[in-house]
Parts: structure tokens; sequence; C-alpha cells
């Protein structure tokens, strides 16, 4: 009886973004990922943890400006149901400024 034995040259060799590639949109997959979601799924993890860090410890806010300051925090001795992160116009405009500025020049 004779044994023959297939040297590794003669192997098919698949790199290993091509198996990534096929790992990533494979159907048979518990989950499907996708290319959509190879980008998103990091995407919501930040910003959750980001949410929830800010639910927990997010500092005061001067939300009319009267020198008044909103806590909506848990540290700020809000309750668990009454805690809130309040996004101001003054928190959006700071992160929409350099995009204004880039359509008005």
């Amino acid at each position: 009886m004779s044994t023959t034995f297939q040297t590794p040259s003669r192997l098919p060799t698949v790199s290993a973004w091509d198996q990534f590639c096929e790992w990533i949109t494979s159907t048979h997959n518990r989950l499907y990922v996708g290319w959509f979601g190879l980008l998103m799924i990091p995407s919501l993890l930040v910003s959750a943890i980001t949410f929830m860090l800010a639910w927990v410890a997010a500092p005061s806010v001067d939300m009319e400006g009267i020198r008044e300051p909103i806590i909506g925090s848990l540290l700020g001795e809000s309750n668990v149901i009454t805690a809130t992160v309040i996004p101001t116009s003054a928190a959006i405009g700071l992160h929409l400024i350099p995009l204004m500025g880039s359509y008005i020049d």
C-alpha cells in the first residue's frame, strides 16, 4: 500500500486579506456583518459608551445664559429616571462651526 503526500507548494494559497473578505461577506455566519457593519458596529459601541459616560458624569450646563446651571447627570444628584444628557445649542454649534466655516468661504 502506498501513501502519497501532497507537497506544500501544490496546495492552493489564500492570502489573509482574501480570507477576511470572505468572512465579512459570508452569509454562512450566524450574524451577517458586511462592509457597512464593519464601520457601523465600532461606531455604535463608541457612541453608546460615550452616551453612558455623559449620562453618569456630564458637567452642568448653562442652558439659557442666565447663569443657572442645569445638572442632568447621575453625579449631579439626579436619579436614574430623571438623569438626562442635555444637548445645548452651544454644544451643537461647537461641532458645526468648522462645517459652516467651510461653506462661507
